[in-house]
C-alpha cells in the first residue's frame, strides 16, 4: 500500500480547510463533493474522501493531483525511508487521537471541525487549543507547495 493512500491527512481536514478549485474542475465533481456555499471552495474534510481513498480520482482537480506533502516529497526524493515516512506520518495520527479523546468525538475528522469551532468561538479548554495549535503546527511541517503535475 503506498504511503498516501494509508494517510489521507491531505483530504480528510486534518492539514486543509478547503481547496480551491476551477469552475470547469467543479462542473466535473460538484455532486459528488461539498462545496462552500458559492460555490467557490472544495471544503475539508472532502466527501469524496473513502477510508484513504479518493472517489473521484480520475476528475481531481489539478491542485489535488499536483499535491506532494513534505513526507510524500522527502520520501520520493530518498531523503526519507518508508519506515521514517510512516513515523512521521503516524505523529500527526497519535496528536489527532489525542484531540479527539480530548473533545470526546470519537471520529478524528469531526474532532478536528468541532475544535476549531470551540477555538475559533473562544470556548475550547487550554488542552484543546494547545492541541489545535500543536495540530496547526504539524500540518504546517507537512505542507509544501504544489507542483505542477
Amino acid at each position: 500500500m503506498s504511503l498516501c493512500e494509508s494517510c489521507g491527512l491531505c483530504c480528510d481536514g486534518t492539514l486543509f480547510a478547503h481547496v480551491d478549485v476551477t469552475p470547469e474542475e467543479l462542473a466535473a465533481i460538484a455532486e459528488r463533493v461539498t462545496l462552500s456555499s458559492d460555490w467557490a471552495l472544495l471544503l475539508q474534510p472532502c466527501s469524496a474522501l473513502e477510508g484513504c481513498r479518493c472517489s473521484v480520482y480520475a476528475d481531481r482537480p489539478r491542485i489535488c493531483r499536483a499535491y506532494r506533502c513534505s513526507v510524500l516529497a522527502e520520501l520520493e526524493a530518498g531523503r526519507l525511508t518508508e519506515p521514517q515516512a510512516r513515523a512521521a506520518l503516524d505523529e500527526v495520527f497519535a496528536l489527532r487521537a489525542r484531540l479527539a479523546a480530548a473533545v470526546g468525538e470519537e471520529d478524528p475528522r469531526r474532532a478536528i471541525e468541532f475544535a476549531r469551532g470551540q477555538v475559533a468561538e473562544g470556548t475550547a479548554s487550554e488542552a484543546v487549543s494547545d492541541l489545535v495549535r500543536e495540530l496547526y503546527e504539524a500540518g504546517a511541517r507537512m505542507q509544501r507547495p504544489a507542483r505542477a503535475g
